[in-house]
């Protein structure tokens, strides 16, 4: 597929306790910053699925230029475009939008990145938990074999990323932050989440019992009327109320609200040399962006095959 490829370096970030800087935001920096990027986010999740791909990607390397500090990190946003009928907007958005308010964004040509050096990948992801019912289907047929939740990520609304940039300062191996994102069509996933509460609604529904009428039936034989039925009854399996499919569903019913909105498909990967740093940098990475721990961490090795794959992903600027 034929794609035009936009690199903007970021030689300026917002200084969130500049007076200058608090004026041209109304007040609050970060709130600022974070609406401004956030809208650039809704306008590509309303274009056409695997239109284009944005990166904003942060490289890391322990040799300093000319002795400055400043020059081990560098920051790009990068697009990578498969539609020619967007490019406009995308460069309208980001050279002239009112993210410039704050970034000061140079196109430049892509840039250089280390890949033969990276052996590790931690990646950052929502968190997902698979629990086992409290009861098995002989205490209630509607019963799940598990039950799988999914959590909404919780952002960060006053991240700045300074223990991130505090921890690489530490840092002696080269570093890739690549943060990916892509417009995507979730209705699919939405049809199957449905059906899925629809399910855990099942687990705990009054049973549809049958009116009809009944004869008597004896269940054991002659002198055990104990253990007759009465006339018109009739006998039911066991039917346990299962306290965690309810507080499942009204968990995965809130995540369900977040379907119903225009998606974005995203890839959040840090790549290193060893797999410690990888683990570390993902970590501040994750924890700087969500609260409340609305995450988890999967790593993955040079020749594993996940690794190769979000490698070469990494490079194209695409997602899947």
């Amino acid at each position: 597929m034929t794609h035009e490829t936009l690199t903007y370096a970021i030689s300026e970030i917002p200084d969130s306790s500049c007076v200058a800087m608090q004026k041209t935001a109304g007040g609050d920096v970060l709130r600022a910053v974070g609406r401004d990027s956030e809208h650039i986010l809704r306008m590509i999740s309303s274009m056409p699925p695997s239109s284009m791909t944005l990166s904003v990607r942060m490289h890391f390397t322990p040799e300093k230029e000319s002795g400055d500090q400043q020059s081990q990190l560098k920051l790009f946003i990068i697009a990578c475009l498969h539609d020619p009928g967007i490019e406009s907007i995308i460069t309208s958005a980001l050279e002239n939008g009112p993210i410039r308010k704050f970034y000061a964004l140079n196109r430049v040509n892509e840039g250089k990145y280390q890949w033969e050096k990276y052996g590790a990948l931690c990646e950052i992801r929502r968190r997902t938990d698979q629990l086992k019912p409290p009861y098995d289907q002989e205490f209630n047929t509607k019963t799940l074999e598990s039950y799988y939740t999914i959590t909404a990520f919780d952002r960060n609304d006053r991240n700045d990323y300074m223990d991130v940039d505090l921890v690489l300062s530490h840092t002696s191996e080269s570093i890739l932050i690549d943060l990916c994102a892509q417009p995507v069509d979730i209705s699919n996933e939405r049809s199957e989440h449905a059906r899925y509460l629809a399910a855990l609604r099942a687990i705990n529904s009054s049973w549809e019992r049958n009116e009809d009428e009944t004869d008597f039936v004896d269940y054991v034989g002659e002198g055990s009327d104990r253990w007759a039925s009465s006339p018109g009854k009739v006998i039911e399996p066991p039917h346990y109320h299962d306290l965690v499919a309810d507080d499942i569903l009204r968990n995965q019913q809130r995540f369900h609200q977040s379907l119903l909105s225009p998606h974005l498909l995203f890839r959040f990967s840090i790549f290193a040399e060893t797999m410690p740093v990888a683990r570390l940098i993902g970590s501040f990475v994750a924890e700087s962006a969500f609260n409340n721990g609305s995450y988890e961490l999967m790593v993955a090795q040079r020749g594993e095959e996940h690794f190769q794959r979000c490698l070469s992903e990494a490079r194209d600027v695409a997602i899947g």
